[in-house]
């Protein structure tokens, strides 16, 4: 594999991901079924855009969360935060319930 020399990558086929340092995300391999009709124009688009389906399939979910008014903040902390026990669920609920328009009033917008 050829190492870019701005940024290393390494693959490990154990864990099945590839990381790349340098701030980039880790990337792991997942399985997936779809119709073939689908997999076919996702190589068309791979083709087209010149980017991989992975790369489009990122893309289109982002899109779609923004497209459909979803809260990406929220998706991002679900998808990367564990999962708590009881007695952590019920505190952060409580303080949650107990918060009013003006605390979740939305003050500034960033991208992470």
């Amino acid at each position: 594999m050829a190492v870019d020399s701005a940024e290393a990558s390494i693959y490990n086929p154990v864990c099945n991901y590839t990381y790349r340092e340098g701030g980039m995300t880790v990337k792991t391999r997942h399985n997936m079924t779809m119709s073939k009709e689908v997999w076919n124009v996702l190589n068309e688009l791979k083709k087209t855009l010149d980017k991989s389906i992975s790369e489009i399939l990122e893309e289109a979910v982002l899109e779609y969360l923004e497209n459909h008014k979803y809260n990406l903040l929220y998706f991002k902390l679900m998808a990367n935060t564990e999962p708590c026990d009881d007695e952590e669920n019920e505190e952060l609920t409580k303080i949650l319930d107990s918060l009013t328009k003006e605390d979740i009033e939305v003050v500034r917008v960033e991208e992470m």
